[in-house]
């Protein structure tokens, strides 16, 4: 063993590794020959003769001793490589193919369970979404049905106040002029000119169904409430001859506890000098007016103050339309991008002049800001 390179120093490290080197290539030349895989069995033999030759070559060109055994080592290797020559057998047409069809699978296998993996993600990606815009409708839904909830709430107590005070009165067969004489306790003469002074600000005489005193009249001649139609009554206060000073107009859940029908305004003498009147009308619309102001309101302001007017989205239910001695006033929200893209919240409010139902616009006001005014 003392010739075999590996053991001729005799260390145990060293023939530890000649051995496993020597057995690894040696059973791959037992397996090779085994398969008549000749050529490969030749390869692994040159292998293990490779060290021989060059370890005992070395020695020969150092110190020049015996060259026996470099030659023969030399031998071995250029005989190992005329085998591995002589062995060979080229791939055939068939077997390229093969090895080109199985390489090509291959990668339509990657690529198909690339595109299967991107697929998966879009699809999980769509879900998300398609969850996200789920949870922010069923939001709005909520939210619209809790507001139409208060509306309607509003709407039968608004009722039933109309109701209670719309009662038949027990004394419906009596005319507006005994009706008044016997509320205010005065002759039929002078509430008949009451009666007229009243149909000049607009009330219908078969609205009156009760004349009562207030107990807090500031004239000499008292203060009155006159009790009409749909939860509405007036007050009005008496000059001390019987004529009217000032006629108040009062509906349920009007923001203003009276409005002003009628006044007259009277110098230091007490002479009046100045009349200043209005009709009921001039305070109430319709309901179909007031969605007609409103429907009118948002186009105004989506064609004129938007930058992004697609995007607006004004409220169902969170607006008001009022009339206040003539003038219609539509207050209300847009909800639409700002000139950064981003989503804002501006109140406005609008107010028409009511030209005998035909509306020009005198003021608006924009986010807190007067934006447009004939005044």
């Amino acid at each position: 063993m003392k010739n075999v390179i590996g053991f001729r120093s005799n260390k145990l490290w060293k023939k530890i590794i000649a051995c496993i080197f020597y057995a690894f290539f040696l059973l791959g030349a037992i397996v090779s020959a085994a398969t008549l895989n000749f050529s490969s069995a030749f390869l692994y033999t040159f292998l293990i003769s490779l060290p021989f030759a060059a370890f005992y070559g070395i020695d020969f060109i150092r110190k020049r001793n015996d060259w026996k055994p470099a030659l023969i080592s030399a031998a071995v290797c250029v005989a190992m490589i005329a085998g591995i020559g002589l062995t060979y057998v080229p791939p055939t047409a068939e077997a390229l193919a093969a090895r080109e069809a199985a390489q090509l699978q291959k990668q339509e296998e990657k690529e198909a369970t690339r595109l299967e993996r991107d697929a998966k993600k879009q699809e999980e990606k769509a879900q998300k979404e398609a969850e996200k815009i789920a949870r922010a409708e069923q939001k709005e839904t909520e939210k619209t049905a809790k507001e139409a909830a208060q509306l309607q709430k509003q709407e039968e107590r608004v009722a039933a106040e109309i109701t209670e005070a719309t009662k038949p009165q027990t004394e419906i067969d009596r005319t507006a002029v005994e009706i008044i004489a016997e509320g205010i306790g005065i002759t039929n003469a002078k509430a008949n000119n009451i009666l007229s002074a009243l149909t000049d600000v607009g009330l219908d005489t078969d609205e009156i169904s009760a004349v009562s005193s207030t107990g807090n009249g500031y004239t000499s001649g008292g203060g009155y409430k006159i009790t009409i139609e749909h939860g509405r009554h007036l007050t009005m206060n008496l000059n001390g001859d019987g004529t009217i000073f000032d006629i108040w107009l009062h509906r349920p859940n009007d923001p203003a506890q009276q409005r002003l029908l009628y006044t007259e305004l009277l110098d230091d003498n007490g002479n009046v000098t100045e009349v200043t009147r209005y009709k009921i009308s001039d305070y109430e619309i319709s309901r179909e007016s007031q969605y007609a102001a409103k429907e009118a309101g948002e186009a105004i302001i989506k064609d004129n103050y938007l930058n992004y007017p697609d995007t607006a989205k004004f409220p169902m239910y969170e607006w008001t339309v009022s009339k206040n001695q003539g003038r219609v006033t539509f207050r209300s929200s847009v909800t639409a991008q700002n000139a950064f893209g981003v989503k804002s919240t501006y109140d406005f409010s609008i107010t028409w002049d009511d030209n005998q139902g035909e509306y020009d616009v005198i003021s608006i006001i924009f986010d807190g800001k007067l934006v447009y005014s004939t005044q």
